[in-house]
């Protein structure tokens, strides 16, 4: 595959299509089709050019118009066609685009809802084997999946290239996805919403009720059915509608309905004309009452049920769904009975393994869980059993299979995962972490706790696995977590319970004792030790992987040192590091000035990372620490970088220096700028004692310019900072609130 690609139509998808593989580090022509002003072009480019993560990048993507570009021609391996859902436009493009181009270019319609073989019927059979669907979910630069829907006759060998260039080179999650109506992720989910509307119509519930039992109760997004209708339009539900209900593969699970007819009628098609479903008004929220036939204020309603399930973590929820008696229960549960039925059925329909419908509601639509890992959770046999009672016919591959559908995880990555290292378990503490034997003498110690948080207990793990890698035969370690996010730092939960037993002094001190030692023991650790994060790596968890010999991390990681939100500094040497790199990096005292200013508003500010190119930006992440396309890639790659290392012996371990520090110097010009900031009225009095803390630990403490000083010298100012933060009043304040409501207090 040529490392260059061509996508034709720059409307919104277009312009997100392009800048996604921009991101990915590939030369991309964006093509305007149509009517082509210079006055347009420079508009799409710059669009695009907000949406590339690096300006290093914007080079990468060209714009031109269609005609130049037949007229020029382009040395592509893929051209990509995203104009307007036509059937007939886009078959009118791809005739035109068969003339042309290369006889090894391959030919994609970026589809939703057109039959693949449909488009194609027109093309010439050299064309067709080369010509598939690539169904890209917005938006596409952080949404990870992508669905492959080949022509009948697209070669099977160059479609496992295909999809291996798009996972490793592109960083994109696949499924192979059947050639009908709605593929497989909108298949599923557009049946499981209007399955949900249809018997809450049938009951006279209002869109607010049904939104309320159908969204996070179930492992999804907030934004119930009715809600989603109304952001994608009632008028392109129901001419996708008609579509499913015109399939003969699903056509008998699309029974008519009509409560909604007055909407239609009226033009009330949702977002986009203000009214729908629910409409707002001088700052009120309104729904659709069906039996009335207008719309009545509503609120978001509570029902007993969500007291219960909010003690709940969503993967426990699913069986107490079943559980319940009441009506509200019992209609959630009924949802979940329905998707499973559908997703069954559709085994060998819309796609030919199971796991690709889980992958596709977990990667495209955010669910939790998937339909067949939902199964497992509620019970193998249990949802059999449920489903011969209302008289379903199992399909034939669900006859004689024997369950569970996951035996060992719910992985739904392609490459190797934890599941693999179960037999090799060293350490169990369940709950907090577990340290695995890794291939090639390689160890992984894994976070386990809910959220990844850090705590005594996980770091009291992490030293016994240090303890492992310096005494054994074992060539380095992996820390890792086989959750969404990394971690999202230190558990806050733990300094509410010591300010609460009046211990705050005594247990900084024994936090910082452990912390401290183990944050020691990995920067200098004679043995590599890698960190591989994805999804969010704040506080705690941003200041073990900067303390590693490598950080791993996925494209679209959040890392960040967010402490100053809760009244605090990082504690866990977070900006020690950061400062040390400044003070010892070749440079200038005025660029070392500048650096540190910068350092100083990120961490001040609790700057967090949209992605990995901005994580090194913020100084998180170094040019030597590595960015994986493909998230699922992440463990593996470390443990191939420390397999190397072992292998060559390359590895050169960290020593302790001591290095000048800008001192008071450095500390005046904080207080300086934190003075504006004062009287400016943008932060408080304790943001100013806050943000001059930071301050004074990146000046290296109250010294004057050029003394020499240790990192103990300097950690020892951050703990310092840190206590007299933990034990005034007001960061108290910050942090009970935070517990409590979950927001950010401003004192």
């Amino acid at each position: 595959m040529k490392n260059k690609i061509t996508i034709i139509g720059s409307g919104f998808m277009g312009k997100q299509i392009a800048a996604s593989f921009a991101n990915a580090g590939l030369a991309v022509c964006l093509v305007k089709y149509g009517k082509a002003s210079e006055e347009d072009m420079a508009q799409i480019q710059t669009t695009c050019q907000k949406l590339i993560h690096h300006k290093e990048d914007n080079g990468a993507l060209s714009v031109i118009s269609y005609q130049d570009y037949r007229q020029e021609g382009q040395d592509s391996g893929l051209v990509i066609e995203s104009i307007i859902e036509d059937l007939g436009a886009k078959k009118a493009l791809l005739a035109d685009l068969s003339q042309f181009i290369g006889p090894e270019v391959i030919l994609a319609s970026n589809t939703s809802s057109l039959s693949i073989q449909a488009l194609s019927a027109d093309l010439d059979a050299s064309v067709q084997e080369r010509f598939l669907g690539l169904h890209f979910f917005a938006p596409v630069t952080s949404n990870p999946l992508v669905e492959i829907v080949p022509h009948s006759d697209f070669p099977k060998d160059k479609l496992q290239k295909l999809c291996q260039w798009l996972s490793d080179r592109v960083g994109k999650k696949y499924i192979i996805a059947q050639d009908v109506t709605g593929f497989v992720a909108n298949r599923i989910a557009f049946y499981s919403n209007y399955d949900i509307m249809y018997r809450a119509e049938t009951e006279d519930w209002l869109p607010s009720q049904t939104d309320a039992l159908s969204g996070k109760y179930l492992g999804r997004t907030k934004m119930g059915p009715y809600r989603l209708v109304d952001y994608t339009g009632l008028d392109l539900f129901e001419q996708a509608l008609a579509n499913y209900q015109e399939d003969p593969t699903c056509q008998d699970f699309f029974p008519p309905r009509s409560a909604h007819r007055p909407l239609l009628e009226a033009g009330y098609y949702g977002d986009k004309v203000g009214q729908g479903y629910y409409k707002k008004d001088q700052g009120k929220r309104y729904h659709y009452n069906f039996q009335m036939q207008a719309y009545e204020a509503t609120s978001f309603p509570r029902f007993d049920i969500m007291d219960d399930l909010d003690q709940l973590d969503t993967r426990d929820r699913f069986q107490a769904i079943l559980d319940v008696e009441d009506p509200y229960g019992q209609f959630m549960a009924q949802s979940l009975v329905n998707l499973l039925a559908f997703a069954a059925q559709n085994v060998g329909i819309a796609c030919q393994d199971y796991r690709d419908i889980d992958r596709a509601m977990v990667w495209g639509y955010q669910w939790t869980y998937g339909p067949f890992q939902i199964w497992d959770l509620i019970g193998f046999d249990r949802v059999k059993d449920l489903l011969a009672k209302r008289q379903d016919t199992l399909p034939d591959w669900l006859e004689n299979f024997q369950g569970p559908f996951y035996p060992d995880s719910h992985c739904l990555a392609r490459h190797q995962s934890l599941a693999a290292y179960d037999k090799d378990l060293i350490l169990d503490l369940g709950a907090d972490y577990r340290l695995y034997q890794g291939p090639n003498q390689t160890l992984v110690f894994s976070l386990e706790a809910k959220n990844s948080v850090i705590n005594l207990d996980l770091l009291k793990g992490l030293d016994q696995a240090l303890d492992r890698l310096e005494d054994s035969p074992a060539i380095g370690l992996v820390i890792y977590s086989p959750q969404e996010h990394f971690s999202r730092g230190y558990d806050v939960k733990a300094f509410e319970a010591s300010i609460a037993q009046d211990r705050v002094v005594e247990d900084c001190q024994i936090s910082f004792d452990l912390g401290h030692r183990i944050i020691q023991r990995m920067k200098y650790s004679q043995k590599p030790i890698a960190v591989a994060c994805r999804g969010y790596c704040l506080g705690g968890g941003a200041e073990l992987a900067l303390h590693s010999s490598r950080i791993f991390v996925s494209p679209q990681v959040k890392m960040g040192l967010p402490e100053a939100n809760l009244g605090l500094i990082p504690g866990a040497g977070g900006l020690v590091e950061l400062a040390e790199r400044i003070y010892t990096a070749d440079m200038t005292r005025m660029e070392r000035k500048n650096r540190l200013l910068a350092c100083f508003e990120t961490v001040a500010y609790g700057k967090i990372s949209a992605h990995a190119k901005e994580a090194r930006e913020l100084g998180y992440l170094t040019k030597e620490d590595v960015v994986v396309p493909n998230e699922d890639y992440l463990l593996e790659a470390a443990i191939d970088w420390l397999t190397y290392q072992g292998r060559y012996q390359s590895f050169r371990p960290q020593f302790p220096q001591s290095y000048p520090v800008l001192g008071k110097e450095f500390m005046a010009l904080v207080m300086g700028t934190t003075q504006n900031w004062r009287q400016g009225l943008f932060i408080s009095d304790h943001d100013k004692s806050l943000a001059d803390a930071i301050g004074q630990v990146l000046a290296g403490g109250e010294l004057a310019m050029e003394i020499q000083v240790s990192r103990e010298d300097l950690l020892e100012v951050e703990k310092t900072v840190f206590t007299q933060l933990l034990t005034s009043q007001k960061t108290q304040d910050r942090i009970q609130h935070f517990v409590k409501h979950k927001t950010i207090l401003r004192n």
